[in-house]
């Protein structure tokens, strides 16, 4: 992820990361200023649901997922 942001020349540095689970980042806005909400789960759809429950709870105004949900589970941890 640092890689693919750097390549598209933007401002990057690792702010959360995830052993054996999946990560989201849910943004939202107050007034002009925009607040990250980061969450790990088991898998994707529960850390985005998550982060963006937290976000919309806070009174933010536009919450919105951003990008995909990453995971880092080795293949067959939870078959």
């Amino acid at each position: 992820a640092l890689r693919s942001c750097e390549q598209a020349g933007g401002t990057c540095q690792v702010i959360v990361w995830a052993k054996n689970g999946c990560i989201a980042a849910v943004q939202g806005r107050k007034g002009n200023k925009w607040i990250l909400f980061k969450n790990v789960a088991e898998n994707p759809s529960t850390a985005e649901q998550s982060a963006l429950n937290r976000c919309t709870s806070s009174g933010l105004a536009e919450c919105r997922v951003l990008g995909q949900a990453g995971c880092s589970i080795p293949d067959g941890m939870y078959d």
